[in-house]
């Protein structure tokens, strides 16, 4: 059902849940993870999941051209969680540990943030400047990287770090199918826009 937010998941979790109705609470909640394990099971997307509003923000406070402003998909909070589970955290754990990620690499990663990779930068300027030695340096920041990459590139870059091959049809079978609506102050619109043969959107 499309009436479903994020209010309704917390919901179920929450201390009212667990006092007044503990045993409604956990039967909806075992429904719920037997459905997300036939999605990673079976590479299935429940036809919710292929419904995603994408609203803009602006990137910078009060400035609303509409080249200033971020893109945001809205998807089903179970299949949003069930992706950042498993590709996102035991993903990203399994390349932490067979060390299958570059040492410069900070995104997305545990124990390591923005102002670590700055200080790190400075630190090296500093120690090259005190020691006179010579130094260069080559930041790499692409545009609107996540947005370009390659779906079926990625998705094979995920199975090689341990994702099962059900996620990764779950994920792509959603990107390839999803109708995207617009959001604004009107509401969500009627019409959609797809991935197609003529107009591919990923890959």
């Amino acid at each position: 059902s499309q009436d479903r937010h994020l209010g309704h998941w917390k919901a179920l979790i929450s201390h009212t849940a667990a006092t007044h109705f503990p045993d409604d609470s956990n039967h909806i909640i075992k429904v719920l993870v037997a459905q997300m394990n036939l999605s990673i099971k079976h590479g299935y997307a429940w036809r919710r999941w292929l419904r995603i509003v994408s609203a803009k923000i602006p990137k910078r406070a009060g400035n609303m051209l509409l080249n200033k402003l971020r893109t945001i998909h809205l998807i089903e909070p179970d299949c949003n969680w069930l992706q950042g589970l498993v590709i996102g955290r035991r993903m990203i754990k399994s390349a932490e540990t067979n060390e299958t990620l570059h040492d410069n690499q900070w995104g997305c990663r545990p124990g390591r943030h923005a102002l670590g990779a700055v200080m790190l930068k400075v630190m090296s300027y500093e120690v090259s400047r005190l020691t006179r030695t010579p130094l260069g340096s080559f930041d790499m920041d692409a545009a609107s990287c996540f947005n370009r990459i390659i779906m079926a590139l990625g998705l094979l870059l995920c199975r090689r770090e341990g994702v099962p091959s059900g996620t990764c049809i779950m994920a792509a079978t959603v990107l390839l199918y999803a109708a995207f609506h617009i959001k604004t102050s009107h509401g969500v619109s009627y019409n959609y826009y797809s991935s197609s043969d003529d107009h591919p959107i990923h890959g």
